[in-house]
Formats: structure tokens, C-alpha cells, sequence
């Protein structure tokens, strides 16, 4: 559609070079081209630029992480960040917006630092997978006075060996696309709350949601301490 309104726009440019025009014509040409522009513009923006990813879902995501940090830590606390390149998960980028946005909205909640992992891999990294244990515990040794730490890359799963070079067992909030690693975790108290792929069925929402919130409430579900029990024996991330 964009090639056929540049045909004609230069149609219009070729019929001015050949047959002189009056004033009149001339702004009638103009305001016709700019007409053109306009369309091609609004074509490009509507049809060619829009995210391919469900950007309300990815909203949804970040503001259930929020809500979760903001609840375990009680307003207040300094949190470190995992996550991965924005430019090359841009769904992550948008999960981060929202967890900035609602967390500017509680002064007692401050970002300590966020880490990118190297994520050359895609087939390993994505949202809601990729952290392995031995990089969460050197995440943790290393900020000792994170009080929570929120991971848009999964969960770790934490070897016996692991855990106990721990140098301390923060709040963890993780984003998780499966159960797995999900039970060890919550029996060793190492995560706090969940936000994992749905695996309880019917789901709550059903047709088309219309809020971020009811989008992730139909993909996903939290789980903590108190419902962990309810998480498959097995599971795979």
C-alpha cells in the first residue's frame, strides 16, 4: 500500500515537471501530497510499528512483580534487578517500565542496582528463564544490603553446596515460565513469590481480558509459601 501511494505521489511530481501549473492547481498539488504523507505516516505507525509481542500481558507482568516486592518487603528496602538486554527482549523492557513505574510510588523502595546478563543464547535466556544458581549467588554475596531481589529470568535452582555459600537468603521474586525448580526452592525458603506459567485449569479469565491484569491472571499465577504445596511434582524451565 506504501509502494502505491509513492507511485502516485510520483505521478503528481512528474505531471508538475511537464505542464506548468497556476498558483491555484500548485496548492491544490501540495495539499494533496501532504494528504499522502499523512496517510503513509499513519499506515506505517498503525500497521508496520507495532510490537510483536502482547505488550498489555508484558505490563501485566511488571506490575504483578511490583505488587510482589512491595509486598514482601513492606514498602521499604533496596532491591536489586535481574534481567536481560532490552533491546534484545524488548517484552522485558516493558515489564521493567511498569515495575519502575509502581515502584516510584513507594519512597521507602529504592533500585540498588540492576545486572544484564550476557544473553547470546536465546535458546537459554528469556523472560522468565536463564539465571542459574552459581549466578545468583555471586549476585547475592555481592549485595549484601539488597533486602530483595526480583529476577525477570527465571529462578535459580540452588544445589545443596550452593545454598550454603549463601552469605544470606534475601526475599527473592522471581517471573518463572514453568514449575520447575519452583518446589526445591520454596522447601528450601529461598524464594518468596512466584509469578509462573498457569498450571491450574479452568483458568479464571475467560475470552478475550481486556486489563493487563486479567491477561496475566488468564497465562499466569502466583504462587507463595502459603500455596506452594499446590505446585506439580515436576516441571520443566
Amino acid at each position: 500500500m506504501i509502494a502505491a501511494i509513492q507511485r502516485f505521489a510520483g505521478a503528481l511530481i512528474a505531471i508538475a515537471d511537464f505542464h506548468p501549473m497556476k498558483p491555484k492547481n500548485i496548492l491544490i498539488a501540495a495539499g494533496s501530497l501532504a494528504v499522502i504523507a499523512g496517510c503513509a505516516w499513519w499506515i506505517w505507525r498503525t500497521q508496520f510499528n507495532q510490537p510483536k509481542f502482547n505488550v498489555a500481558l508484558h505490563v501485566g507482568l511488571g506490575q504483578a512483580l511490583a505488587d510482589e516486592t512491595v509486598r514482601a518487603l513492606n514498602s521499604t528496602g533496596k532491591v536489586v534487578l535481574v534481567t536481560l538486554p532490552s533491546g534484545a527482549f524488548p517484552e522485558l523492557g516493558v515489564q521493567m517500565a511498569q515495575f519502575k513505574k509502581v515502584l516510584a510510588q513507594h519512597p521507602g523502595l529504592s533500585i540498588k542496582e540492576t545486572y544484564e546478563l550476557e544473553a547470546d543464547d536465546k535458546r537459554k535466556y528469556n523472560f522468565g528463564s536463564g539465571l542459574t544458581g552459581r549466578r545468583y549467588v555471586r549476585l547475592v554475596n555481592k549485595n549484601m544490603s539488597a533486602a530483595g531481589f526480583v529476577s525477570f529470568v527465571g529462578v535459580p535452582e540452588l544445589a545443596a553446596k550452593e545454598l550454603a555459600e549463601l552469605k544470606k537468603v534475601p526475599v527473592l521474586i522471581a517471573e518463572a515460565r514453568s514449575t520447575g525448580k519452583l518446589k526445591q526452592l520454596f522447601e528450601q525458603k529461598a524464594i518468596h513469590a512466584a509469578i509462573v506459567g498457569r498450571f491450574e485449569y479452568p483458568t479464571p479469565i475467560k475470552g478475550t481480558p481486556t486489563t493487563p491484569q486479567a491477561w496475566v491472571e488468564q497465562r499466569f499465577q502466583i504462587v507463595r509459601a502459603e500455596n506452594a504445596a499446590s505446585l506439580p511434582a515436576d516441571g520443566g524451565e
